[in-house]
């Protein structure tokens, strides 16, 4: 509570990727489900801060054509067809 949408992607990506981003705009929002509820989701445009770092297992560096081909929660699919269409 009280921490910019932004500011707690930029947080999360560290925590859960370690990789450090410069959140730079909104690409989309909607509502999943988690295990306690439904959920608002909020997706930004990032840019690494310490290019060339690997992130943790099980994370990696993917190229948008290769999206299609991986499994995603179901309340991604908006975002994901906008990359794939070259937006960001």
């Amino acid at each position: 509570p009280g921490e910019a949408a932004a500011d707690a992607a930029a947080r999360e990506c560290l925590e859960e990727s370690g990789i450090r981003v410069w959140t730079c705009g909104l690409l989309d929002r909607g509502f999943g489900t988690a295990g306690d509820g439904p959920v608002e989701l909020v997706f930004f445009a990032a840019l690494p801060i310490d290019d060339g770092r690997p992130p943790l297992a099980p994370f990696a560096w993917v190229p948008v054509g290769e999206l299609a081909a991986l499994r995603f929660p179901s309340a991604n699919a908006r975002v994901l067809a906008r990359l794939a269409q070259g937006g960001s």
